[in-house]
């Protein structure tokens, strides 16, 4: 049963699935989504790296127009220092179809940062193995991580990814 506070909605939403008032809303919705979200959003071909789609968030964070992410692929937006710990995200992700992972990533202009990556693969309405990624810089938050171990005197995490 659905509920939203208290109150069964379970017939509205089946309803409004069947009834295709979703499908409209959808579209839309998705769109919205894709376009507005502050988080970075990548659409990939899982087998080959080839990025499809980019949403604008994605395409300010790693400093790319969404046509030339989509020439660079995913090897180029990868860190080369940090291959190994993508290697295995990719291969957790191929083997559960999804996987949460703080990788590095390379910018156009040969910075690095490090972020939040949940993705997750999915079939598209053409029949097409696809694999979404969701992206959030947290370089910031790992620096205020390292200020905050220094200051109590503990080890501060390598920043090797930050430069």
């Amino acid at each position: 049963m659905s509920q939203g506070l208290g109150t069964d909605v379970s017939g509205r939403v089946g309803s409004r699935a069947v009834g295709g008032g979703w499908d409209a809303l959808d579209a839309e919705a998705y769109r919205a989504l894709f376009f507005r979200c502050g988080e970075g959003v990548i659409f990939t071909d899982p087998g080959t790296g080839e990025i499809v789609a980019a949403n604008p968030a994605a395409c300010e964070l790693l400093g790319y127009r969404e046509d030339e992410l989509c020439r660079v692929g995913r090897d180029g937006i990868c860190d080369a220092h940090d291959r190994a710990r993508w290697k295995a995200a990719l291969a957790e992700r191929g083997e559960r179809g999804t996987v949460e992972a703080e990788l590095s990533f390379r910018r156009a202009d040969g910075s690095s940062f490090v972020a939040e990556v949940t993705w997750t693969l999915f079939t598209d309405a053409h029949g097409e193995a696809r694999a979404c990624a969701m992206l959030r810089d947290v370089t910031a938050q790992l620096c205020r991580r390292g200020r905050s171990a220094a200051q109590r005197g503990g080890a501060a995490p390598p920043d090797r990814h930050l430069q």
